[in-house]
């Protein structure tokens, strides 16, 4: 049957059109075209697009249920087909109307002519018939029970219940439950491995043909979906669904996951505690086309993983061949792209790598080794300084013929190219700020300074420090100042003139300590390494101001004295005087940073009261633990920073500790005193010894940190519940010493 369609004007065109501008019509799709002579100086993309603005801004068709008109504003959006209207194609200036008058769409967007269905006025006054009366609002049409509207639309029951029940076996991931049968699930492919094929348990001559999924379908849930079938229609599914595509999954079989977690040890690991099958005979897969899919695709750039939980290259590189073999996150800037290398496995069979070099504030070149023919595709449209990569579960090694480290990606890797965190931001400004010399290497001054142009004066300084982390982004603020340096005490204590930090993971840790405060590095290294590096105080003042609390510190300092840390240390007191008054009240231009990150000590804590003394009475394993109990054996561990207890500090309390005696568990949480605590590690892992010690070996005791209080909450819970990791830092002697000091209130 013959369609007649009718097109859907609008009245309003962008004010900008001039006669004098002409659109490059024949520009591809995927490139935003331009106006030659354009007033804003902006890109325009042809009628059917929209823009994706971003790093390098491209055109994109407009999806089913939408359209767009040139030169239509806003140029970033496609706008739903109104109501009566529909569109079943991508990339269309125009929607079609529904063919018959007595048709109408359910809502706005519809993609199919399916969406149209028959309706009629009735008059309550005049007839009554049993129906389903609508009532239109702005976006939906809502049913509403016979006898609430005097006057309204009536639709065929058969035809409206049809189409509503085409939504109601939608199902989020968080909500699957074992059993559930005939269920459709929508989300975004955010990872995938395959295809891949092997030999049948059953038949070994038959081999069985599988792809995996990833897909996600809001910021924190997300599931592993395993795609079976024959090699065609395997091979049909990879080609269709890249990382990135919509896809809409029906009727799979959902299965519950191990306990011991063997159905994580070659994927992704994901939150969601069931599994997806998708049999070619019983499930279907199909791309998903509705007109919310550009909700889905926004979830692309959100990490799977706490965007604070990634170390930087500098701290893999000092770690060194020690680190080779361990699962870490990563996040980094493309530098370049090399060109994939084919070779022959061990198993005789072909394959391809692709090696990409990156670069972060602390490192000029880093290596990730893609191992994954869906990486590899990606990569293709990698650009140097154009994407940021977090990547996940990446598996670090030393490169015995380079002599270096580098990353490799594995089956549970999953890489979200220019997340939305402060950190991927403010990495990116920082790329902006780096130039590469003729031989593709970051020099040594790769820093360009001439890139800094903000002048601020000393109180515009003393306001940016004010500004919460939060805010400002974990970097802080550049700029550039002009005042003179008024305090600079190289000739006092050489104590004071340098910190130490662990040679193995980078982590700065105190004077006296005898251990990492990083469990991880402590669980690998039973010596203690420390290193020293240059961290002197100084005072800048103008006429505006003097401003305290700077610090000057790392590889600077020691290219302007000419002088490493223990060189500098052994000069006479004398000498270090001289060289102090080459810079005492003179006036510098100086390029400075703002930093919050390195926030990792709380000087001066707030100190409360301690709850009264209740009389305790001691209990024999068989007996019912509370609350009470717990907090009463744990309230006088010491920090391990001050000579406070943890119950004066606030760290714990007695209304964050549960007790389940039915179930034999005990869950306490506990608060650093500040967002950055390097030794919160510490804190938890002597609380958790000191419960071991005492409640009965029936408990099984959880130690995490009170949520939304650290940087690093999630990676110090997942340390602190590896029992495994536990147990081998207690075997590091020095580590246990600290431990025990804070459980028997030592200094």
């Amino acid at each position: 049957m013959k369609v007649e369609t009718e097109k859907f004007k609008t009245d309003k065109f962008d004010p900008i059109v001039k006669e004098n501008m002409k659109i490059l019509r024949n520009s591809p799709i995927g490139d935003a075209l331009s106006l030659e002579k354009e007033v804003a100086r902006r890109l325009v993309c042809r009628k059917g697009t929209r823009l994706i603005q971003g790093i390098q801004p491209v055109c994109e068709y407009c999806n089913k249920g939408s359209y767009r008109q040139a030169f239509q504003e806003p140029m970033t959006e496609c706008q739903h087909c109104p109501f009566n209207f529909y569109n079943d194609h991508l990339g269309q200036s125009e929607c079609k109307k529904c063919p018959s008058p007595n048709n109408y769409t359910l809502k706005k967007g519809a993609v199919s002519l399916e969406e149209c269905v028959k309706y009629k006025f009735i008059d309550f006054n005049k007839e009554k018939k049993d129906g389903i009366f609508l009532i239109k609002d702005d976006d939906y049409i809502k049913p509403f029970n016979l006898g609430l509207v005097i006057l309204g639309i009536l639709i065929e029951k058969d035809n409206i219940m049809n189409i509503l029940e085409k939504n109601t076996n939608y199902v989020n991931i968080s909500e699957l439950q074992n059993g559930m049968t005939g269920v459709t699930i929508v989300g975004i492919v955010i990872g995938r491995n395959g295809p891949r094929s092997f030999p049948s348990k059953r038949d070994h001559t038959v081999n069985k043909n599988v792809l995996l999924l990833t897909v996600r379908d809001s910021a924190h849930d997300f599931i592993n979906v395993t795609c079976w079938g024959s090699l065609d229609y395997i091979n049909n599914l990879s080609y269709e669904f890249i990382v990135g595509s919509c896809v809409e999954i029906s009727n799979p079989t959902i299965q519950v996951k191990p306990l011991n977690g063997s159905s994580d040890y070659y994927s992704p690991t994901t939150p969601s505690h069931f599994i997806l099958h998708a049999g070619e005979h019983k499930a279907t897969v199909k791309m998903y086309l509705g007109a919310d899919r550009e909700s889905y695709l926004e979830l692309q750039r959100i990490p799977t993983k706490s965007p604070y939980d990634f170390y930087s290259f500098e701290s893999i590189i000092e770690a060194g061949k020690q680190e080779t073999g361990s699962i870490c996150n990563i996040l980094g800037v493309v530098r370049q792209v090399l060109k994939p290398r084919k070779f022959i496995n061990k198993k005789g069979m072909k394959s391809k790598l692709c090696e990409i070099k990156l670069f972060d504030q602390s490192c000029d070149s880093f290596s990730l080794i893609l191992w994954n023919d869906s990486f590899i595709s990606m990569a293709e449209d990698w650009r140097p300084k154009q994407q940021i990569l977090f990547a996940t579960d990446v598996r670090l090694k030393y490169d015995l013929y380079r002599k270096r480290m580098t990353a490799d990606t594995t089956s549970k890797t999953i890489i979200t190219i220019n997340p939305r965190t402060n950190q991927a931001l403010n990495l990116y400004k920082y790329s902006t700020t780096v130039t590469f010399d003729s031989d593709d290497k970051i020099s040594a001054e790769s820093i360009n300074l001439a890139q800094i142009t903000e002048m601020y004066n000393i109180s515009e300084i003393i306001q940016l420090q004010s500004i919460p982390p939060g805010e400002a982004g974990l970097l802080g603020y550049c700029g550039i100042t002009y005042a003179y340096i008024t305090f600079f005490p190289l000739d006092c204590s050489v104590e004071k003139l340098y910190g130490y930090k662990c040679q193995f993971c980078g982590v700065r840790v105190a004077k006296s300590a005898s251990s990492c405060s990083n469990l991880s590095c402590a669980t690998k290294h039973a010596t203690k390494g420390f290193v020293k590096y240059f961290n002197i105080p100084m005072e800048i003042t103008d006429e505006c101001g003097t401003l305290k609390m700077c610090r000057f510190e790392g590889k600077t300092v020691e290219a302007l004295l000419n002088h490493s840390v223990d060189e500098f240390i052994t000069l006479s007191e004398e000498y270090r005087n001289k060289v102090k008054w080459q810079f005492m009240t003179e006036r510098f231009k100086i390029f400075f940073k703002t930093s919050f990150a390195d926030q990792e000590t709380n000087p001066n804590p707030t100190v409360f009261q301690r709850s009264a003394e209740e009389e305790y009475i001691n209990k024999n394993d068989d007996d019912e633990y509370d609350e009470r109990d717990v907090f009463h054996m744990i309230r006088d561990i010491k920090d391990p920073e001050h000579p406070y207890s943890l119950e004066e500090l606030n760290v714990l309390e007695k209304s964050l500790i549960e007790v389940n005696n039915e179930n034999n568990k005990v869950i306490v949480q506990f608060t650093p005193t500040i967002p950055h605590c390097s030794l919160a590690t510490l804190i938890g892992l002597s609380i958790r010894v000191k419960l071991l010690r005492d409640l009965p070996k029936r408990f099984k005791v959880d130690v995490v940190i009170t949520p939304g209080t650290h940087a690093s909450e999630l990676a110090i819970n997942k340390q602190l519940a590896d029992k495994e990791r536990v147990a081998a830092a207690l075997e590091n002697v020095h580590l246990l010493t600290v431990v025990n000091q804070c459980i028997n209130g030592e200094n």
